[in-house]
Order: structure tokens, then C-alpha cells, then sequence
């Protein structure tokens, strides 16, 4: 309530540039079958005439990044007008992922009809809706950040003279999207998506070939190597679900794989297994300083051939790969530094620390959005697209180790 008031006070500040109008609607009984909305469109449907854009500021939590996590369909035009944000914040595979949660807002009513954006904080649902749910215990940064995204946009719509059109905002197609800390948001089309997943695999399979033309021998080498990383993902995912279920079980919780209970400690819990089981299996990969180049090329193809095989699948399901297929973009550099057999590990080294920030920068914050999203129960999925970004991470790591 209090966003929303802001955003219209500071909009008053420049009242006579708009090109469009304001409505502010308060619903209760979101909860309870989104009971309040219902009765907005039943009893009084006029409030909707002739509204062409609407942000729904919503909250699944009390503190962290301001989300956006869902748009109207057909939203390239919407991603337009969002891109306008300072600090934005969002991920296209977030709609996609939301659509497995057991709960709606009241934008599900109306999304269908008119163009819009969900926007919320979800971190530290344990003082949501409960007796610590608080003013005190809001995170002052976490309003800041809403009002760092919808003020821009809010002024962008209302002054330009091009969404006086309340059909303004209606698109054709749909975009994909990320955000990368500093940078800002990436978009893209659906298409240009595949388009890319297809080059990058072309060039991987390219890039395969002429290494095991120099070296057929090593054909066994790569299988088994492809082989074990497989089982070790599949080991990340069982250890996983041995953690989740016993610290259920210690605190007196049913497991549930999707918005499981939440306590206090989950996102802790979360961040400390994921690093027990890395740092277990990075043990297991036996680093040394002796003739890493030659192990470089095949632990990375390794990698690079499971990333790009789980791109397309994710593609085909889920629509949006953008966080197993970058980091098979940025190994294809060092790959074919190698190919070209620089004498000087300058290079490949800068390439790699490169390809290491992007990795981190790009997927840290969407794996750690995604474990609160979804609860500390579908940590065992998780952990697997987690688990390829790691495994990609070893290979760059060692062009650091003295030989």
C-alpha cells in the first residue's frame, strides 16, 4: 500500500506531462481464492475501463531484490517499457517456475485481458504472514528497490505520448530475459534463443571433432569423463535429498518438493549443503599442477557437451536456457585457444577468469532466487543445474595452477 501511494505522489510531481491516467485498487482476501478481486471484477468491472497497464506490487517475504517474476503474455513490448527500470531484477524462467507454486496473485485474474508486470520480494518467508510479519522487520533496501524499478517505469508510461494508447503495450510474441548485476537486462527473442542454442552446439560439436581428430585415442577418455560427471550430478541430487529429508525430520516438518514449510534457517541450510557437496566433489576431480593444460580441453568439452545437451532439453520444456547455455558459451573461447595452441598461457587465462566472473555474476543470483522460490525442498533440483555451472567453474579454475 505504501509503494503504491509513493509511486502516485511522486508522480503528481509532474501531473501536467501525462499522457495517461492512474488508478490505485486496494483487494483483500488474496489468500483466500484471491476473494477481493473477484468481487472488484464482479461488483464494479468499470474500474478496469480503459486501463492499459498494470503493476501488481506484490510480497512473498520481507526482504531481498524486488523480482519481477511474471508478465502478461505476449510481453516484448512490456520488456520494452521495463527496461526503463533502474535495478532491474527479473528472469523470464521465474513465469515458468511460478507457475509450479500452489499459490496465485491477483494479477492471474486479469493478465490474460490486460498488459502487466508481478512484482515482489520473496526472501525470509518465515516472517511473512506470521506473528513476526512486522514493520520492523521490513527491510527498508528491499521497499528502496521497488520504488528503483516502478518510479521510472511509472513515469516512462504515463509521459510518452506513445502509450496514450491503452493497446500500446500489446505485443505479438514473447521474450526471453535476464538480469546481470551492473550490466542490466538482457532480452532477447524466443527464436533468437534456439537460433543461438543451435550455433553454440554446432561449434561444440565442431570444436569436439577436431580434438579427437589430433587425438583419437582420447574418444574413451571424453566418454568416461562425460559418464562420470553424469553420476556425479546424480550423486549431488541424492545427497541433496538425504539432507533436505533428515533436516526435515529434525524439524518436525513433512517433506514436500515444492513450497515446503519454511523456517528460519532453510536459506542457510540451503547454502551450506550446496557447498558440503561441491566441496566433496571437487575433492574427487584431484586438481594438480602437472599437465593441466592436456586435461583442460577434455574436462571442459566434458562439461560444455552435458551443459549443451541439458540447453536443449531445458529449450524444448521450459522455454529459457539461459543458465546452462552461457557458460558453454563462455568455454568456447578457451577451447579454441587451445585449438590454436598459443605458446603463452596469457590468453587462456584471461579468457578463463572471464568466463569464471560471468558464470558466477550471471547464475549466483538466479540458483539463489530459485532455492527461495521454490523451498528448501526442491533443493535436490536445484542443486543439478548448480551442479553443471560448478562443474564448468573446475577446468577454468586449473589454467591458474602453476605447471
Amino acid at each position: 500500500m505504501g509503494i503504491a501511494l509513493e509511486l502516485v505522489r511522486l508522480a503528481n510531481e509532474y501531473r501536467s506531462t501525462w499522457n495517461q491516467g492512474v488508478k490505485i485498487l486496494f483487494t483483500d482476501g488474496e489468500e483466500f481464492k484471491m476473494l477481493g478481486m473477484h468481487k472488484a471484477l464482479e461488483k464494479n468491472p468499470e474500474i478496469f475501463d480503459n486501463v492499459g497497464f498494470i503493476i501488481n506490487i506484490e510480497a512473498r517475504g520481507v526482504k531481498g531484490p524486488a523480482l519481477l517474476f511474471e508478465t502478461s503474455p505476449n510481453n516484448e513490448k512490456i520488456i520494452e517499457l521495463y527496461s526503463k527500470a533502474s535495478k532491474p531484477f527479473t528472469y523470464s524462467l521465474t513465469s515458468t517456475i511460478y507457475n509450479f507454486l500452489p499459490n496465485y496473485t491477483d494479477f492471474q485474474l486479469v493478465k490474460g485481458t490486460i498488459p502487466g508486470i508481478n512484482v515482489a520480494v520473496i526472501d525470509d518467508l518465515w516472517y511473512y504472514h506470521s506473528k513476526f510479519d512486522v514493520p520492523e522487520n521490513i527491510d527498508l533496501g528491499s521497499i528502496q528497490h521497488y520504488g528503483d524499478q516502478l518510479t521510472p517505469i511509472t513515469k516512462e508510461y504515463l509521459t510518452n505520448s506513445k502509450y496514450s494508447s491503452t493497446k500500446q503495450l500489446k505485443g505479438e510474441r514473447d521474450m526471453a530475459f535476464f538480469t546481470i548485476p551492473i550490466i542490466g537486462i538482457i532480452k532477447y527473442s524466443e527464436n533468437l534463443e534456439l537460433i543461438v542454442t543451435i550455433i553454440t552446439s554446432i561449434l561444440l560439436t565442431l570444436i569436439v571433432g577436431i580434438y579427437l581428430k589430433r587425438e583419437p585415442y582420447r574418444l574413451k577418455t571424453l566418454l568416461y569423463k562425460l559418464l562420470r560427471l553424469l553420476i556425479k550430478a546424480v550423486i549431488a541430487s541424492i545427497q541433496a535429498l538425504a539432507i533436505v529429508l533428515i533436516y526435515a525430520y529434525a524439524t518436525s516438518r513433512d517433506y514436500k518438493l515444492i513450497s515446503m514449510v519454511v523456517t528460519k534457517w532453510d536459506l542457510w541450510v540451503a547454502f551450506l549443503s550446496i557447498f558440503a557437496i561441491f566441496t566433496q566433489l571437487l575433492l574427487t576431480f584431484k586438481l594438480r599442477k602437472q599437465g593441466s593444460s592436456k586435461r583442460l580441453p577434455f574436462y571442459l568439452m566434458g562439461a560444455a557437451i552435458s551443459l549443451t545437451v541439458w540447453s536443449i532439453l531445458i529449450h524444448i520444456y521450459l522455454g529459457n536456457n539461459f543458465f546452462t547455455l552461457i557458460p558453454v558459451m563462455v568455454s568456447l573461447p578457451i577451447l579454441l585457444l587451445n585449438i590454436a595452441a598459443i605458446e603463452s598461457r596469457l590468453w587462456i587465462r584471461v579468457a578463463s577468469i572471464s568466463a569464471i566472473i560471468t558464470i558466477i555474476i550471471t547464475l549466483a543470483p538466479f540458483i539463489t532466487s530459485l532455492i527461495i522460490a521454490l523451498g528448501i525442498g526442491a533443493l535436490p533440483i536445484v542443486v543439478i543445474p548448480a551442479y553443471f555451472a560448478f562443474i564448468t567453474l573446475i577446468p577454468l579454475g586449473e589454467t591458474f595452477i602453476n605447471e
